[in-house]
């Protein structure tokens, strides 16, 4: 079983989500609450710094991921 890491990268409403490979959601935020400002559209993407904090907190090393966007 793997992780799945979920990234909305559309025009409206990005937000970024990770799943243990039981299903539990460990992570989930909409990037506007982030990035403290509502209505976000077109809004940058999540910086590699931040991706990689959450990917070090939610997922242990070497363990198998997988990614869904929309």
């Amino acid at each position: 079983m793997s992780y799945t890491i979920g990234l909305a990268t559309t025009f409206h409403d990005p937000a970024i989500a990770i799943v243990g490979p039981d299903g539990e959601v460990l992570f989930a935020e909409a990037t506007e609450r982030y990035l403290q400002y509502k209505r976000a559209p077109n809004c940058e993407r999540d910086s590699a710094p931040r991706m990689e904090s959450l990917l070090k907190r939610y997922i242990p090393a070497g363990a198998p991921v997988q990614i869904a966007t929309t």
